[in-house]
């Protein structure tokens, strides 16, 4: 798959499941790259156009000075999208910032990658009739964020507070109560026949995986970009429910 400036390629260890589920994610025609070591100076090809979707656990120095080497390179520099891992440092962040198009956290990066490569991936199809959508979150100030996006794409949207769910809707964008007691079962409750957006409070990678095996259509982190909430639900609609779980 190539943007106008050149092709895309994935680069990260693949044989850990967290950056198998980020490759699984994308669209098949972008090439992966296993990557376990220090960015090189050549790993993504060098210098180039073209878009590199990195994924790093910890940043090293020579993957610092790779960027950097790329930053310098204006206009024919590779277009980095860097996902990284919770060992990665702040100060670390703050120094490649500049250098880069975005910085995504790997446990929501499955569901956000997708809009940051606009010019590359297609959004699936919408099909003519929006369904219904419940909004459910525990501020007014999260349900109306969120309920304005949904309406603006043209979901029938309502939006309630509280924990729990008990309407009609069978797409629901829900704010996972991640520090109750027995969420993921409330959250496996939600999912029966349901495709569910959730929405939750430092996603970690494996408050992600919990959430995934409770059934989650997708997983978020709060604060989230209303943008990944619209296309998420995008995603969920061209799918069909079956069983239990919401499938995708």
């Amino acid at each position: 798959m190539e943007d106008s400036r050149g092709p895309t390629r994935f680069l990260g260890d693949l044989g850990d499941p967290c950056v198998r589920t980020i490759s699984n994610s994308l669209p098949s025609e972008i090439a992966r790259e296993h990557l376990d070591g220090p960015l090189g100076y050549d790993a993504a090809g060098g210098a180039g156009s073209g878009v590199c979707i990195l994924h790093r656990s910890v940043l090293t120095e020579p993957d610092l000075l790779w960027l950097a080497r790329n930053a310098e390179l204006g206009p024919d520099r590779l277009r980095v999208l860097l996902i990284v891992g919770p060992h990665v440092r702040f100060h670390q962040l703050q120094r490649c910032g500049e250098w880069v198009e975005a910085i995504v956290p790997e446990a929501t990066a499955p569901d956000t990658i997708g809009r940051l490569l606009d010019v590359t991936v297609d959004p699936p199809p919408r099909s003519p009739a929006r369904e219904p959508v419940a909004v459910i979150g525990s501020t007014r100030e999260l349900l109306e964020v969120l309920a304005d996006a949904c309406l603006e794409a043209g979901y029938p949207t309502r939006a309630s507070r509280g924990p729990a769910f008990d309407g009609p809707e069978r797409l629901l964008v829900w704010e996972c109560p991640v520090l109750e007691t027995g969420w993921p079962e409330a959250l496996r409750q939600a999912c029966r026949g349901r495709r569910v957006v959730t929405l939750l409070g430092f996603a970690s990678r494996e408050l992600v995986a919990r959430a995934r095996e409770a059934g989650a259509g997708a997983c978020l982190d709060l604060p989230c970009d209303p943008a990944d909430v619209v296309r998420s639900l995008d995603r969920l609609s061209a799918f069909r429910v079956g069983g239990s779980r919401s499938v995708a």
